[in-house]
């Protein structure tokens, strides 16, 4: 422990210094998953100094270890970091492939704090890989795992894992928003605009810190169902006809549907299927009025 401390603070040599004692006394007590535990971090401390070469080196010591006293928790966490690994060397399918199999075994050893972990680092695999509904997917699986956590009080740290997870989940769902404003010549750049005045509106009504963040990301998402819109009606220069118009209105239904799917939490939901209502009840798609809307979609409207 008092080495992963001092690799937190990029203390590399006494993080070193600490990992071999820890080695020694181990090697010493022949407690085999422990030592896999040591080799493992040093793996991770290596990984952190960029040492890729050396990291896998000591990813296979702790590999060989953990077959050898029949872990699924410890091969799990291998393959884990095997994934991190792979994925900062630019080898995406060797990446995606272990933590693949970190999952299985995670999910085979009801290892929920790993599970949690392997999600949010494929979300990363996705990301660059540009597959964003991959990436919002694993995202929102490893979030409902880490709140579930701290429900029940297992984790201690996760106001700054959720804070780490928010900050990819903007980076995705931001660049997911401009791909959607880049089929419309209309509304160029509408939806990083929007999450900012909603993120203004929602401030000077009492919304503050994680509350905000999901407000932002309903800005980006408010029209990601205009994806199911063909182009022709989303450019069309003049007036919609009326089949046009119902086409153009069921994209509130559409971005409902693609979000639900994607298992976000709920708060996203409103704001993607009641931007467009109205409070005198003439709005879309269910012609809400007054307060039956919902509060966050209101905001959302008025920014609109």
């Amino acid at each position: 422990n008092l080495g992963m401390a001092y690799r937190d603070s990029r203390e590399w040599s006494r993080a070193e210094e600490c990992f071999d004692e820890a080695f020694a006394i181990c090697s010493d007590l022949r407690d085999e998953n422990l030592l896999g535990t040591i080799e493992l971090n040093r793996a991770d401390l290596l990984l952190h100094q960029e040492r890729y070469r050396d990291a896998r080196d000591y990813c296979d010591r702790a590999f060989e270890i953990y077959t050898r006293v029949e872990s699924k928790q410890g091969l799990g966490e291998a393959n884990r970091l095997y994934g991190t690994l792979f994925h900062r060397m630019a080898r995406p399918s060797l990446a995606e492939a272990h933590l693949s199999r970190a999952l299985e075994l995670a999910t085979a050893a009801e290892d929920r704090l790993l599970e949690a972990e392997v999600h949010a680092q494929r979300a990363l695999v996705h990301l660059d890989e540009e597959r964003n509904t991959e990436a919002l997917q694993s995202l929102n699986n490893s979030y409902r795992l880490f709140n579930d956590l701290g429900a029940r009080h297992v984790l201690l740290d996760l106001d700054r894992r959720l804070d780490g997870l928010e900050q990819t989940y903007l980076q995705i769902v931001a660049a997911w928003g401009e791909s959607i404003d880049g089929r419309d010549s209309y509304t160029a750049g509408h939806c990083t605009r929007l999450a900012d005045y909603a993120c203004l509106l929602a401030e000077a009504v009492g919304f503050a810190g994680r509350e905000l963040t999901w407000l932002r990301m309903g800005g980006f998402l408010h029209d990601v169902g205009k994806i199911e819109v063909p182009l022709e009606i989303l450019n069309k220069p003049g007036k919609l006809t009326d089949e046009e118009w119902t086409a153009m209105k069921n994209h509130t239904v559409a971005g409902f549907e693609i979000v639900e799917n994607l298992n976000f939490r709920w708060e996203i939901l409103p704001m993607v299927r009641n931007h467009h209502e109205r409070w005198e009840g003439s709005g879309y798609p269910a012609r809400l009025a007054g307060e039956a809307i919902p509060y966050t979609a209101r905001i959302m409207c008025v920014a609109d």
